[in-house]
C-alpha cells in the first residue's frame, strides 16, 4: 500500500498538472481507502483556487468592515508591542 507522504507528492504532480497516467491511477487507489489524504487533496485544490482567484486582476476580494476593522486593530497592537 502506497504511503500518506507518496499520495501527497502524486497530490502535488496532479495539482501542478506534471502526474504521469500511473501516477494518477496509484493517487486515485490511494484516495479511494485513505479519508484523510482525500481531505487533504479537497484543501489543496480549494487553496489552488483561492490563489489563483486572488492572482486575477479583474477579480476583487470583499471583506466586510468588522473584519477589516479588526485586522487594523491587531496590527496596531503588534507594532506597538515590537519583536
Amino acid at each position: 500500500m502506497m504511503s500518506c507522504a507518496r499520495a501527497g507528492q502524486l497530490l502535488e504532480g496532479q495539482i501542478n498538472q506534471d502526474l504521469s497516467w500511473t501516477g494518477l491511477l496509484e493517487l486515485r487507489a490511494h484516495l479511494v481507502i485513505c479519508s484523510i489524504c482525500r481531505t487533504y487533496r479537497r484543501q489543496a485544490l480549494e487553496i489552488r483556487r483561492l490563489v489563483r482567484t486572488a492572482q486575477r486582476p479583474d477579480q476583487t476580494l470583499k471583506m466586510p468592515e468588522i473584519v477589516k476593522t479588526r485586522i487594523a486593530r491587531r496590527i496596531a497592537e503588534a507594532t506597538e508591542l515590537g519583536p
